[in-house]
């Protein structure tokens, strides 16, 4: 959907009461006006689309210490176990897979872990 914005700069000359018509502009508005705004390179790094190694590596980058470290056959398993998030690719992001994961993986050694171990 397109929409159009007129943008005009008027003149009111004093003698004549009359509005002269000094610019005008038409702008085509695709989307919102955030497009205008500075890009966020943190949103953007959180929505670009990764391959199964990179997002490993950028998911374990500054991961708190009490925070378990990914692997690739962890990748693997919480892919299998989540098949509705790769509907569309098996593209990994941050923003859609990062926090899906880390809630997976806390059940996932949990329910791996004799029971006697378990804090």
């Amino acid at each position: 959907m397109r929409r159009f914005v007129i943008v005009s700069l008027l003149r009111v000359e004093s003698n004549s009461k009359r509005l002269t018509l000094i610019r005008s502009h038409t702008f085509a508005i695709y989307g919102t006006i955030n497009a205008l705004r500075n890009p966020d390179p943190e949103k953007e790094r959180s929505e670009r689309k990764l391959t199964l190694n990179a997002f490993l590596e950028t998911y374990n980058e500054g991961l708190p210490e009490q925070f378990p470290l990914a692997s690739i056959s962890l990748l693997k398993k919480f892919q299998l176990a989540s098949p509705k998030l790769f509907q569309d690719s098996d593209a990994w992001t941050l923003d859609k897979h990062r926090k899906q994961f880390m809630d997976w993986l806390r059940v996932y050694i949990r329910s791996n872990t004799p029971s006697n171990m378990v804090k």
